[in-house]
């Protein structure tokens, strides 16, 4: 079968090493059951507008960065289960909006956590969808409601489903 997979929050804990980062940087108590919202601007972080703006600003270049990308741990359990979905056969193609310059530096976070792919699709704005169809992806997970509307609106049959 082929499976696709999300990165950011799926695979890769990006928001874990978000939330030391700023709890670190301006001294909160923020934590991860605290991200109600995929809208950052819309999370009061701290009182004080003016703070809370930088961190909003912060936030959104910190988690496109490669660099940080690349620190980030993988998401629990996610290295085993992705290993023996590939020894039982399965097709792995991981579609991430992350920038497209992230590609390569993406490329080796995967092998340096052993993570097994046959593709890595890095397409910054573009519809995830179009991927999952060019694909014929059987099954995809992600974290984000506007990706999985993405993948109906371009693949209406799924073998497994949409997670």
């Amino acid at each position: 079968m082929n499976l696709g997979f999300d990165l950011d929050e799926v695979v890769v804990d990006l928001m874990e090493s978000t939330v030391v980062h700023i709890n670190k940087e301006y001294g909160i108590d923020w934590t991860l059951d605290k991200f109600t919202e995929y809208d950052w601007s819309e999370i009061k972080f701290h009182a004080e507008d003016v703070i809370n703006d930088e961190i909003v600003r912060e936030l959104r270049e910190l988690v496109n960065d490669p660099n940080f990308q690349y620190k980030a741990l993988p998401t629990y359990g996610a290295c085993e289960a992705l290993a023996k979905m590939k020894r039982a056969g399965h097709r792995l193609h991981f579609i991430s909006s992350r920038p497209k310059q992230n590609q390569s530096q993406t490329y080796k976070w995967l092998r340096k956590y052993s993570i097994p792919f046959d593709s890595v699709n890095v397409i910054g704005g573009l519809e995830k969808g179009v991927y999952a169809r060019k694909l014929d992806l059987d099954m995809y997970v992600d974290d984000h409601i506007r990706h999985l509307s993405s993948m109906l609106s371009y693949k209406k049959r799924w073998k497994k489903g949409l997670l």
